[in-house]
């Protein structure tokens, strides 16, 4: 998505302290377009960011809040603050 100068991107990620890693991840049959796996019943699930539509589902059906949407945010052609560590280029990166 592209707002102004900026362009955000949304990313699942799996918290890893937070994922019991004791059963069958029940999200994993939540996902629309099976983005999500789990090769042994006892292990984190993996995410294909290539399948993944970021819809959220399997995030917001996540029990233990394992599996979260990161929003990212990548500024074109402006100064960043300071704060962000991040100096002027073509393509700086802010993490939220």
């Amino acid at each position: 998505m592209l707002k102004g100068d900026k362009l955000m991107d949304r990313r699942l990620k799996i918290v890893i302290e937070n994922c019991p890693q004791n059963h069958k991840c029940p999200a994993v049959n939540v996902c629309p377009v099976g983005a999500l796996s789990q090769k042994k019943d006892f292990e984190a699930p993996k995410i294909d960011h290539n399948k993944c539509i970021r819809c959220g589902k399997c995030s917001n059906f996540c029990p233990k809040k394992s599996i979260s949407i990161r929003i990212e945010i990548y500024a074109i052609g402006v100064k960043i603050d300071e704060h962000f560590k991040t100096t002027k280029s073509s393509y700086s990166r802010i993490r939220k």
